[in-house]
C-alpha cells in the first residue's frame, strides 16, 4: 500500500509541475481556475487514503491483539480448571483417607456409604464447576468474537474508503492528463496561427 501511494504521489507531483507549467503559458484564467481545483482535490484525496490507510492498519493490528488476548483468556481458564480439579481431588482424598484412619472396622459399611456420597457430591461439584467454567468462556469467546467482527466490519468500510479515494485520484490523474493534451492542442494551433 505504501508503494501504491509513494507511486501516485510521484504521479501527482509530476502532473502538477507540467499542468502548472501549461498555465503559466497563457491557457487562461478558466484553465487556472481548473487546474487549482484539480490540485485541491488532489491533495485532499491523497490525505484520505493516507489517513484511511493507516486507520485499516490500526485496525488489523487491534484484531491481532484482540485474538491473542482471547486466546491467552482461554489458555488461563483451561489452567486454571486443571489446577482446581486436582486440587479438589487432593483434598477429597485426604479426606477420605483421614475419616478410615479415625473409624473402627465395624464403621466400614458405613464409611463406604458415606464415601459413595462424597463422591457422588464430589462429582456434582466438579460437574457444576466444569459447566460454570464452559459458561464464562462461551460467554468471553462470544464478548471477543462481537468485537472482532466489529473492527473487521470497521475494516472493511476502510478498506472500501481507500478504494473510493483511488478511484477519485485516478479520476482526477485523467482530468489532469485531459487538460495537457488540450494545452498541448490549443499551443499547437497558437504556434500555426503565429506562423501564417
Amino acid at each position: 500500500m505504501q508503494k501504491v501511494i509513494f507511486v501516485l504521489i510521484s504521479i501527482i507531483i509530476l502532473s502538477l509541475i507540467g499542468c502548472g507549467g501549461l498555465v503559466g503559458q497563457g491557457t487562461g484564467n478558466e484553465k487556472s481556475t481548473n487546474f487549482d481545483q484539480i490540485q485541491s482535490d488532489l491533495v485532499e484525496a491523497l490525505e484520505k487514503v493516507v489517513e484511511l490507510t493507516e486507520e485499516s492498519e490500526q485496525l488489523r493490528s487491534e484484531i491481532d491483539t484482540l485474538n491473542q488476548q482471547a486466546d491467552n483468556i482461554r489458555a488461563d481458564i483451561e489452567e486454571d480448571w486443571q489446577k482446581r480439579s486436582e486440587e479438589l481431588e487432593k483434598n477429597y482424598q485426604d479426606e477420605i483417607n483421614k475419616i478410615i484412619e479415625e473409624i473402627d472396622q465395624d464403621w466400614l459399611v458405613r464409611i463406604e456409604k458415606e464415601r459413595n456420597e462424597t463422591e457422588s457430591n464430589f462429582q456434582s461439584i466438579i460437574n457444576q464447576t466444569e459447566e460454570d467454567w464452559q459458561k464464562r468462556s462461551e460467554e468471553l469467546e462470544k464478548n471477543y468474537q462481537d468485537e472482532i467482527n466489529k473492527l473487521i466490519k470497521r475494516s472493511d468500510d476502510s478498506n472500501r474508503k481507500v478504494d473510493e479515494g483511488r478511484i477519485r485520484l485516478e479520476d482526477a490523474l485523467r482530468t489532469i492528463e485531459d487538460l495537457n493534451k488540450e494545452s498541448l492542442r490549443l499551443q499547437g494551433e497558437l504556434s500555426k496561427a503565429l506562423n501564417k
